[in-house]
């Protein structure tokens, strides 16, 4: 994906510096979080993350690129400016496969039907970040969608006056389609469907899920404004089934992106990212080469029977941890009668972020807010992940459901 050279992000050190910008700029200048201070506010009480992402900044022209790009450069060389990057448009990391459909997946992550029928006790919000979901499937639990809170479409964010005017998004009516294309609900079905007759089971299939659209052709701001949104309605689980590689123009890319999973990760929220589906390593791409984010490959069938080994496409890396990823059948937008089929880290990271929704509803503790210093809810929770090793790579392996549930710690 390459980045939108009429639009940057930046984000400074200095709490004056957006005013003086805004004063001297040619350009639109916007913060990118609706943080704006009220009366006898006092920036003081932010969080040193919360004073951060204050203090970022979108600035646009539509017409005038080369001074951007100038902009762009000096910015670079501006003590008072943590990182500058282009807004760059991220992928969504799924191809259509070409083998048929089975149901091998749930025997390679030993996610027993036993397993299946579970009581919920803590209930876990998990956010889906991503194309848009058919809330009025069957098979997904309508009590999810019933409040326009959980129905969310970031496609279209409106600034005006220095300010991001639409932060919620906008709602997206029960009665009108809440996806652009399949995509979502594809992953929705991994993680949430509902333990029923027909089509598949969720890893979480009691899940209350957000369906938050941003897709077709999402930004770093357009993602960021959803995650941040995820965050202030009590998301426990973020699922970023998306991502984009290091562009050599644009080398700061993802840095906004990361200021907004560092202050999730500070609220006690785990952000799920697909590794990407280029075969290099996942360092060369955001957000998942970030190190406080769980980062999943793809695995396939090998050969003999009953073997699994890395997707020949999935990216890889130490810190990745990985679930099946090819030819997956899950939910089918708009489609009541028929399942689809799909391929990539993006089904991976559904399956993981399935995995860590039922993880935190039996133990609620397993991953906590850190009111002062760093934090890593990722490092936390894949800690009590139990996997099973691959050959190839996939550094930490393929997940094993029961395993990992069977052996949670009680931390009551």
């Amino acid at each position: 994906m390459t980045p939108n050279y009429n639009k940057l992000i930046v984000q400074f050190n200095d709490d004056k510096v957006f005013d003086r910008v805004k004063v001297q700029s040619n350009f639109e200048v916007h913060r990118l979080y609706n943080m704006e201070p009220k009366e006898g506010f006092d920036i003081k009480s932010f969080t040193d993350l919360e004073k951060k992402m204050f203090n970022t900044v979108v600035i646009s022209s539509a017409l005038q690129t080369e001074s951007i790009q100038n902009l762009y450069e000096s910015l670079q060389q501006d003590p008072a400016v943590d990182f500058v990057q282009y807004d760059q448009e991220y992928e969504l990391f799924a191809k259509m496969p070409s083998q048929s459909t089975n149901k091998w997946w749930f025997t390679a992550i030993r996610y027993r039907r036993s397993m299946m029928a579970y009581q919920s006790v803590n209930p876990v919000k998990v956010a889906v970040i991503d194309s848009g979901i058919d809330h009025n499937h069957p098979d997904l639990n309508p009590a999810s969608f019933a409040s326009a809170v959980n129905r969310r479409d970031f496609t279209n964010l409106v600034w005006q006056n220095g300010v991001l005017t639409n932060p919620s998004g906008t709602a997206i009516p029960l009665n009108q389609l809440g996806y652009n294309d399949s995509h979502g609900t594809h992953v929705a079905g991994i993680i949430a469907a509902l333990y029923n007759t027909t089509h598949t089971v969720g890893v979480a299939n009691n899940a209350p899920l957000m369906n938050l659209r941003a897709y077709p052709h999402p930004s770093d701001s357009t993602l960021c404004a959803a995650m941040y949104y995820a965050i202030k309605r009590n998301a426990r689980v973020i699922n970023a089934s998306w991502g984009t590689r290091v562009d050599p123009s644009n080398p700061a890319v993802g840095s906004a992106l990361k200021t907004a999973i560092d202050y999730a990760c500070s609220k006690g929220i785990v952000v799920v990212c697909a590794a990407g589906d280029n075969n290099v390593d996942v360092a060369e791409y955001v957000p998942a080469g970030f190190e406080n984010v769980v980062s999943v490959g793809s695995v396939q069938k090998g050969i003999p029977a009953g073997t699994y080994v890395k997707a020949v496409d999935s990216n890889d890396g130490a810190h990745v941890i990985s679930a099946p990823g090819v030819g997956i059948s899950s939910l089918y937008a708009g489609q009541n009668n028929s399942m689809l089929v799909d391929s990539g880290t993006s089904m991976s990271t559904a399956f993981v972020t399935g995995l860590i929704a039922r993880m935190l509803d039996q133990e609620p503790l397993l991953v906590t807010p850190v009111t002062s210093g760093p934090c890593n809810a990722a490092a936390s929770i894949l800690s009590y992940i139990h996997t099973n090793p691959l050959p190839g790579s996939i550094g930490r392996g393929i997940i094993d459901v029961e395993a990992t549930l069977n052996n949670l710690p009680d931390l009551s």
